[in-house]
């Protein structure tokens, strides 16, 4: 997909410059902020800073990893630990959404991660026209409700 192909051409211009890829910065910083929703040994949850969608959510695998092939049982099943909680908290807001797994093509770089996008609101004409996105929820108040224990 395309927007998979824009991803991977950031990540390598990314790559060139800094020598690290940008998902791997992005994880170690989310994981002393406030955007932190929650983490195991292999996965951190979190809000994204630029979120688009209000309680839009984010799971990032820990260390360097290009297809969810690569990943063992114990990954996955943390993985699945991460997305229930996630998930459930959306449940009490009865939000439909849209779960992306986002991995590299065959023989390119990617960070494997889960893309959770709850469609709380319709967009107006302001947001269809324009192109920019207004995003009544903080990625920061989205960590919080995500952080509370689920009723």
């Amino acid at each position: 997909p395309a927007n998979i192909e824009r991803e991977i051409k950031a990540i390598t211009k990314y790559k060139a410059k800094h020598r690290k890829c940008p998902y791997c910065k992005v994880v170690e910083l989310e994981r002393k902020g406030p955007r932190r929703i929650a983490e195991n040994d292999s996965w951190l949850a979190f809000t994204p800073y630029a979120s688009i969608f209000e309680f839009e959510a984010g799971i990032f695998t820990k260390k360097h990893v290009d297809s969810f092939s690569q990943l063992g049982e114990p990954e996955i099943l943390q993985l699945a630990e991460l997305l229930k909680k996630v998930l459930s908290k959306l449940a009490e807001l009865q939000a439909p959404y849209n779960v992306y797994f986002h991995e590299a093509p065959p023989g390119k770089k990617h960070h494997v991660h889960v893309k959770i996008t709850p469609r709380l609101i319709t967009w107006g004409g302001f947001e269809n026209c324009t192109g920019c996105i207004i995003n009544t929820v903080s990625p920061e108040h989205a960590a919080e409700f995500f952080r509370e224990e689920a009723e």
